[in-house]
C-alpha cells in the first residue's frame, strides 16, 4: 500500500510541475522554430493511423503529450492528466503503464479511451519537419502528432 501511495504522490507532482512548465510559452512560429526533437516539445494528438495508412481524426478531446529530458512523459486531454516513464534508444521507443486521472470525457472525445492503450503499446516512433509518429501494434499503427509549441 505504501508503495502505490508513493506512485500516486510522484504522478501529482510531476502533473503539477509539467503544467508549470506549459504556463507562457509562445507558440512555434516561423521565427521561433527550430529542428523538432522528441523531448521537451509540446505534442498535440491529430489523428490515428490504422493498418492500411487510412488517418480517421483525434477527436475534439484536445490531447497533447511531452515527452522530459527526465525520461518522464505527460500529458492531458479535455478532462484528464496522465504520466509515465519512458526510454528510447534510436527509433526504439518504451512507455511504462500509464497513470492517469478517471475524470469522464465530454462527449464527443471517444478516442481517450482508445489513446491510452495505443500509448501503452508504443514500440518505435519517428519524427518528420513537426510531426511525430508513434508506432504500436505490428508498427502498422500509428498515432500522429503535430508540434504546436516548443518549450524554452
Amino acid at each position: 500500500m505504501k508503495l502505490s501511495y508513493t506512485f500516486y504522490l510522484l504522478f501529482l507532482i510531476t502533473i503539477i510541475i509539467s503544467s508549470c512548465d506549459m504556463i507562457g510559452q509562445n507558440h512555434t512560429t516561423p521565427e521561433t522554430q527550430r529542428d523538432v526533437t522528441l523531448e521537451e516539445t509540446l505534442w498535440k494528438l491529430v489523428n490515428f493511423q490504422d493498418e492500411n495508412s487510412l488517418k480517421s481524426d483525434s477527436g475534439s478531446s484536445e490531447i497533447t503529450l511531452i515527452f522530459h529530458e527526465d525520461d518522464t512523459l505527460t500529458g492531458k486531454s479535455s478532462s484528464n492528466t496522465y504520466a509515465s516513464t519512458y526510454s528510447k534508444q534510436n527509433s526504439i521507443l518504451d512507455i511504462q503503464p500509464v497513470g492517469t486521472t478517471e475524470v469522464g470525457e465530454p462527449d464527443g472525445s471517444k478516442y481517450w479511451n482508445d489513446y491510452l492503450p495505443a500509448l501503452k503499446d508504443v514500440n518505435s516512433y519517428a519524427i518528420h519537419e513537426d510531426e511525430l509518429k508513434l508506432y504500436y501494434g505490428e508498427n502498422n499503427h500509428a498515432l500522429i502528432f503535430k508540434a504546436i509549441r516548443f518549450e524554452e
